[in-house]
């Protein structure tokens, strides 16, 4: 899920490279939006923040991709100071701290 994600970031990039009048880049943002959530799961979400390969993708940004990791933790860890930790430990990757840097 995580080369879907990056697909669709790679394809807005080329297309705004070129010169495409904003009408047709808003429906063409819509159309790779609405096929992402129709794949999309709370733990493909979990899988694309903490996968290596898209580190730095921008996940952050991305509202559907953070919905789905907090659901993610939601459903998994029923205790908030468990995920709290979780929380703590993505920050932790995200500011490469720790053995995370190496």
């Amino acid at each position: 899920m995580g080369d879907v994600c990056d697909w669709g970031v790679q394809a807005l990039e080329a297309v705004k490279s070129k010169d495409v009048d904003n009408g047709t880049l808003s429906q063409l943002e819509e159309l790779i939006e609405n096929r992402r959530d129709a794949l999309f799961s709370p733990l493909h979400a979990a899988g694309y923040i903490l996968n290596p390969r898209y580190f730095g993708r921008g996940q952050t940004r991305d509202k559907t991709v953070m919905r789905g990791w907090k659901a993610t933790l939601d459903r998994y860890e029923y205790e908030s100071a468990d995920r709290r930790v979780l929380r703590e430990q993505l920050n932790s990757y995200w500011r490469l701290e720790g053995s995370f840097g190496d």
